[in-house]
């Protein structure tokens, strides 16, 4: 088995792995399954842009797996130069066992990064995920817990604007950084933005 670099003769055979990793979740959520609370489409995953890193494992001429990470997840927007990356896809063939070839792919994924001036690599799954024990061998450390709340019938309570609202000014990102540490906890601060510098770099985008 060997691990490369994806091309786009993969894309068909990445495409089929993720559908049968969606059509298994449907009934048994499989360990290999990180995109859960960032729900990428297919089409932002296959575009192999300088900011997305995507590797397969190949076994006798059959792609069995693949790792994805991004430097442009949903929220997040990182100069042209990304320092961290975000694992958003990690899916492995259901006749291959996830527990020998998950390792190997995040290892893999965390070599290339290193190599590439990647600095952090960081990940969001369910606190049961059977996979964080993997991370966890590959020295992830869990520094924050979010929870994600749906409503079935979002209606706005009102279209007023509300009351001391305006336009960002230029004046305001000194003002929100301190904010931000004040409301953030520490641990998390340090690994996002531990300087006014690097908070900036997470925000570049105007809005």
């Amino acid at each position: 088995m060997k691990l490369r670099n994806a091309s786009l003769l993969d894309l068909p055979r990445i495409e089929q792995l993720h559908r049968e990793a969606e059509a298994r979740f449907s009934t048994v959520p499989p360990p290999a399954r990180l995109w859960a609370l960032v729900s990428q489409t297919l089409t932002a995953l296959l575009p192999l842009s300088h900011e997305t890193m995507l590797y397969v494992a190949e076994d006798q001429g059959k792609v069995i797996g693949f790792v994805q990470a991004s430097g442009r997840p949903l929220t997040l927007s990182l100069p042209a130069k990304a320092t961290t990356l975000q694992i958003l896809n990690l899916c492995v063939a259901h006749d291959t066992d996830e527990r020998d070839l998950a390792p190997r792919l995040i290892q893999h994924l965390c070599e290339q990064a290193g190599k590439s001036g990647v600095s952090r690599l960081f990940v969001r799954v369910p606190l049961d995920d059977p996979l964080l024990p993997v991370l966890r061998m590959e020295a992830f450390r869990q520094y924050a817990t979010e929870s994600v709340l749906y409503a079935e019938s979002p209606e706005p309570r009102s279209t007023a604007v509300p009351m001391g609202l305006r336009a960002a000014r230029g004046r305001d990102a000194r003002l929100l950084y301190n904010l931000y540490r004040k409301v953030t906890p520490m641990g998390v601060a340090q690994l996002e933005a531990p300087t006014f510098k690097d908070w900036r770099a997470l925000r570049s985008d105007p809005g």
